[in-house]
């Protein structure tokens, strides 16, 4: 199977095929950046993206694989575990600031709702937004992950705040 790279992985581009909910429902749309990897080591090099879901190594231009949907990934599954995005502040942030701010890779896992989540979920969302893309896991190590594979054992709760203004989904 060759390997796709879709490199615009956000919430507007993940949707339910139908009402039913289940997670066998959900599909990847927009494919309109979507790049076939050709070799083991063709890195691809144009910088296309979103801002709050961006891998660093894509700002940097130094050439980038299918880790940068595992770091977009990364994003969507901090946002919706703590409630806002590891990268915006707010509203009032300029695309610089955001893009400043993942090209530091520094984001928290204290606080808030945080404080709930188990360290196993926290363990996969800073493992899938390492810095380094060569220390970033895989899709097959994502999906090996205990939090993914013991999923049936979580506790069915939900977020105890969701500010709409620290929920940005996307930036033009």
């Amino acid at each position: 199977f060759s390997k796709v790279v879709h490199r615009d992985l956000k919430p507007s581009n993940i949707l339910y095929v139908d009402e039913s909910g289940n997670p066998e429902s959900l599909r990847i749309c927009d494919f309109g950046f979507a790049k076939q990897l050709r070799a083991d080591n063709g890195l691809l090099m144009t910088p296309c993206y979103t801002a709050n879901f961006v891998a660093p190594e894509v700002l940097k231009r130094q050439g980038y694989d299918e880790g940068c949907d595992i770091w977009s990934l990364g994003v969507l599954l901090y946002t919706m575990l703590a409630g806002f995005t590891p990268f915006a502040n707010g509203p009032e942030d300029t695309p610089e600031e955001i893009l400043s701010r993942i090209g530091s890779g520094r984001f928290t896992l204290k606080g808030g709702n945080w404080d709930a989540v188990s360290d196993a979920a926290k363990d996969l969302v800073s493992k899938m937004l390492h810095v380094d893309p060569h220390q970033r896991l895989t899709a097959k190590q994502v999906l090996k992950h205990p939090w993914i594979i013991q999923r049936d054992k979580l506790p069915n709760s939900q977020l105890q705040h969701q500010d709409a203004k620290l929920v940005k989904v996307s930036q033009p």
